[in-house]
């Protein structure tokens, strides 16, 4: 049986975690501490939690939440994306975030985006273009160093951050459909 954070299943559920504790102490959660260095965790059933979460879980999605609980990095920007993509705006930038601190070029490119538009948080869209250009600068993105291109090429617009992320999403679409025609 697999087991996670309370933090994920908080994530998972959109419950808090004082909820989950009380269903733990009523018997209608497992629990289980922690192995190695996270022994002073509580964890709860993956399986248990599933049919609570607030959106529909693939095997695939299943696995993406355990390998992201136990730290692997590509997990935690790809939970993220999932969370987004499931209008959990503001948990998703808390998982954009983790993957950012590892220097995970998409996390600091999405974190970016959902900054500027004020996707998860109040709008900021110069911490924002930051996180862009911190992506941009690991030079592993497909897309981002195109996005900073334009920022530097037009750093007189005043767009609004939901006008640039059209801008983004233009640019996204054109360096996706030139690499796929040849």
């Amino acid at each position: 049986m697999s087991f996670i954070s309370l933090d994920i299943a908080a994530a998972l559920t959109g419950v808090s975690k004082r909820t989950l504790w009380r269903r733990i102490a009523a018997g209608t959660l497992t629990a289980s501490r922690g192995g190695g260095a996270a022994a002073e965790l509580t964890r709860v059933s993956l399986a248990e939690i599933a049919p609570w979460a607030a959106f529909d879980l693939s095997a695939e999605d299943l696995e993406c939440v355990r390998a992201a609980d136990e730290g692997d990095v590509d997990a935690q920007c790809d939970f993220g994306l999932l969370l987004l993509a499931n209008q959990q705006a503001a948990e998703a930038l808390n998982w954009f975030e983790k993957a950012s601190r590892h220097f995970h070029a998409d996390a600091m490119h999405w974190l970016g985006r959902c900054l500027i538009a004020g996707r998860g948080a109040a709008a900021d869209r110069e911490a924002g273009i930051g996180w862009l250009r911190r992506a941009a600068a690991r030079g592993r993105h497909p897309t981002v160093g195109h996005m900073v291109a334009w920022l530097d090429a037009h750093p007189e617009a005043t767009l609004t951050g939901e006008e640039l992320e059209a801008v983004f999403d233009r640019i996204e679409r054109e360096i996706m459909l030139e690499s796929v025609q040849g």
